[in-house]
C-alpha cells in the first residue's frame, strides 16, 4: 500500500492506493481512492517497517493509524491524535519499528522527539528529546537503528547532528 496526504476543501486527508509489481491502483477502480481524515496542515507521513502503523504530523499533534493488512485501510489507533508542543516538520520510524523521531522547527521548540512505538497497538509515549539551534527540518535513522541524523535548518552553515539510539528507550 501506499499512503498520500492531501488537502481537499480546508480539510486534510490520507489517500490510499495499492502497489502491485510497482505500479500504482486505485482500489475503487475509477472512483475517488479510500480517504481517511487527519488535521488540517498535516504534511509528514512515516510507515513502520512493518506495515503496521501510519503516522502523519499535524498541527501540534500526530495522527496514528493501524493499518488492516487485508485491505490497507486506516483505524485511529488508540490514543489518536498523540498531543505534540510544537508543529511537526519531519518524522522517521527506526529501521526496527521501535521508534518514532519527529523533528519540529519553531521559536518555541528547536527539538528533535524520540517517541517509543508500542508493538501492539501503535500508540506513542514520549522518551526522549534534543535540541539544536535553527530547528530540525529532515531527521533520518541509519540502516541499522543505532543512529538518528537530524538537518536544521540554519542557511551558513547547515549542520547535521547525530546521535546514537537506546534501543531501550
Amino acid at each position: 500500500y501506499l499512503y498520500a496526504g492531501f488537502g481537499k476543501n480546508s480539510e486534510d486527508y490520507i489517500a490510499e492506493f495499492n502497489v502491485t509489481n510497482g505500479v500504482l491502483k486505485n482500489p475503487n477502480g475509477s472512483g475517488n481512492p479510500p480517504t481517511f481524515p487527519v488535521a488540517v496542515g498535516a504534511h509528514p507521513t512515516a510507515i513502520d517497517p512493518g506495515g503496521w502503523f501510519v503516522y502523519v504530523g499535524g498541527s501540534h499533534e500526530i495522527h496514528g493509524f493501524q493499518i488492516d493488512q487485508s485491505n490497507g485501510n486506516l483505524a485511529p489507533m488508540p490514543g489518536s491524535p498523540f498531543p505534540y508542543a510544537s508543529e511537526p516538520v519531519t518524522i522517521a520510524v527506526d529501521p526496527n519499528g521501535k521508534f518514532l523521531f519527529v523533528g519540529s522547527l519553531s521559536s518555541s521548540s528547536d527539538t528533535l522527539d524520540v517517541f517509543q512505538i508500542n508493538r501492539s497497538s501503535g500508540a506513542l509515549t514520549k522518551t526522549a528529546s534534543a535540541t539544536t539551534s535553527g530547528g530540525f527540518f529532515a531527521v533520518t535513522p541509519d540502516f541499522t537503528g543505532q543512529y538518528v541524523y537530524g538537518l536544521n535548518q540554519n542557511e551558513n552553515p547547515a549542520e547535521i547532528s547525530g546521535y546514537a539510539i537506546d534501543q531501550n528507550n
